[in-house]
């Protein structure tokens, strides 16, 4: 089946008052056939749900045995590889994008290291959103979320739940839109990174305002934050893609490509190209995660 790159790159729902975003696993799609992927983490969350066939997944040295109508959440940063994986497999993968330390964040970090159990609604949803997003008939994107939203709570629903926020799904609250739309700002994949400006513009506030909430919430200064989600941006560029460095200096917002190799070698101790290779050596994946 025909899928787009540029269509339904990134999906942003909102559940129980708080953001999270969809990004699609690989360029094909949501579902996909086969799974023959290196040693390798990303800066992302990660949701893998097999539809077919069967497979082991090593996360961190913890093996899991992962079969048709069983998901697993691989949580950023844990480095994880496949293994075994039978000829039918086929899984519907993707990564996610919350707030640190949001409900949402926890109930993924509940819900990692362990096999669950998805209902056969879900398996079927999983495999209609290839078929949704390819067709592109009119109101495709809101299947897509409508879709996404009742996969995620199948999932969430198996989380620990005691502690549920009394807030309804669409009550978000001003300080929340905020914080949300701030955090997204800096988490662009596939598009570069934007300015002060951009996103003094997008959330409708003065810069004065806009810097005095980064500051109260996230302990720094606007340009430190910036600055901090270039390297780390252009970090996860050089372990997960194949990009030019000139292309990568573009998407974290530097006019120059010797202005990027200079911060990038201040942040890290090497240089980009230094900091790609060693990642290779220590069997990190790139990703066929192309812009739109």
């Amino acid at each position: 089946m025909h899928f787009p790159k540029n269509r339904m790159a990134s999906v942003n729902l909102s559940l129980s008052g708080e953001g999270i975003t969809f990004i699609r696993y690989t360029p094909t799609g949501f579902c996909c056939r086969g799974w023959d992927s290196r040693r390798h983490s990303n800066i992302r969350d990660e949701v893998h749900i097999i539809l077919s066939g069967s497979c082991g997944l090593d996360v961190e040295g913890a093996d899991y045995e992962l079969s048709a109508g069983q998901a697993i959440v691989v949580r950023r940063g844990q480095f994880h590889a496949p293994h075994d994986a039978t000829e039918d497999i086929e899984r519907c993968s993707f990564m996610l994008d919350t707030l640190a330390g949001s409900f949402l964040d926890q109930q993924l970090q509940d819900l990692s290291g362990r096999a669950l159990n998805l209902s056969d609604e879900s398996v079927a949803l999983c495999r209609s959103l290839n078929r949704e997003a390819a067709s592109a008939t009119p109101y495709y994107a809101d299947m897509v979320q409508a879709k996404l939203t009742q996969l995620m709570v199948d999932i969430l629903r198996q989380a620990d739940n005691s502690t549920m926020p009394a807030v309804e799904a669409n009550s978000r609250t001003p300080k929340q839109a905020l914080l949300i739309g701030i955090d997204h700002f800096f988490s662009p994949w596939p598009n570069a990174l934007g300015t002060e400006g951009d996103l003094a513009r997008q959330l409708n506030i003065s810069r004065h305002k806009l810097n005095r909430i980064v500051w109260q919430y996230y302990g720094m200064s606007f340009r430190e934050k910036l600055r901090l989600a270039k390297m780390d941006y252009a970090a996860w560029l050089l372990r997960s893609t194949d990009f030019p460095c000139h292309r990568i200096a573009t998407l974290c917002g530097y006019s120059a490509d010797t202005s990027f190799y200079r911060a990038f070698s201040n942040h890290f101790g090497i240089p980009p190209q230094s900091y790609r290779r060693e990642q290779r050596k220590n069997g990190v994946n790139p990703l066929d995660l192309r812009p739109d």
